[in-house]
């Protein structure tokens, strides 16, 4: 059967691939990478934008999305969080 990915770990994805390019990654780039659709994706950028774990730049090229320190933390945690829930045969 077919696991559909949780909120908390498409949100970890966007994270991570927004962290994995020193540059940052325009929209296009994060739903390739995350396999996500273009309202999905504009929503959860607004989103984590707003809550500061992730930042937004402009330049000439339009728009670009780069983790914050913020979210590298919450990256962390999730990962901490993932790892305990994991120990007890549980998913997150």
């Amino acid at each position: 059967m077919h696991q559909y990915r949780t909120r908390p770990k498409i949100i970890s994805e966007v994270l991570s691939s927004a962290g994995s390019n020193g540059q940052g990654l325009n929209i296009t780039g994060v739903m390739r990478r995350c396999n996500l659709s273009y309202s999905l994706t504009a929503s959860l950028l607004g989103e984590l934008v707003g809550a500061g774990l992730m930042l937004e730049s402009k330049d000439e090229h339009g728009k670009k999305y780069m983790l914050s320190g913020m979210g590298s933390i919450y990256l962390e945690k999730y990962a901490q969080l993932r790892e305990f829930v994991e120990t007890y045969g549980l998913r997150l």
